[in-house]
């Protein structure tokens, strides 16, 4: 069974440091370990775990984003294993995530790579936009 929690960042941190180093050094500089920590403990971003059979195996990274005509939730990093094959419930929970925070949408910036998880996956409701997918709530 799988589950997703908010969690605290300063109980959390050393580990999830670790699963979201390589997802973060591929932001090309537009974010660090430094600066997610910073965010987190400010309350800019929000730190969920993973649990599966009450084990962490992931964590992920969101912010709200506002634009000009609406607020997303943005998925920013994601570290950690078991997330591909859980990828349909992680996608409904943050659409929850984002229905509750009042957003429009969700948002996930990613490597290429997710596209084949995103393509080969009929069920799930992001659109590619290039290594930019979205979907709207």
């Amino acid at each position: 069974m799988m589950n997703i929690i908010k969690v605290d960042v300063a109980e959390h941190w050393q580990k999830a440091s670790v699963m979201l180093k390589d997802a973060i050094d591929l932001s090309n500089g537009r974010h660090t370990i430094e600066s997610t920590y910073d965010n987190l403990v400010k309350g800019a971003m929000r730190l969920y775990a993973v649990y599966v059979k009450k084990i962490i195996t992931s964590y992920f990274v969101t912010q709200i984003v506002i634009y000009p005509a609406k607020a997303v939730l943005g998925i920013i990093f994601c570290g950690g294993s078991q997330v591909i094959r859980y990828i349909k419930e992680i996608e409904i929970f943050f659409k929850n995530e984002a229905m509750i925070n009042g957003c429009k949408g969700c948002e996930i910036i990613g490597r290429n790579g997710w596209s084949k998880v995103i393509d080969n996956i009929p069920s799930l409701e992001f659109q590619a936009k290039g290594v930019f997918y979205e979907m709207d709530i």
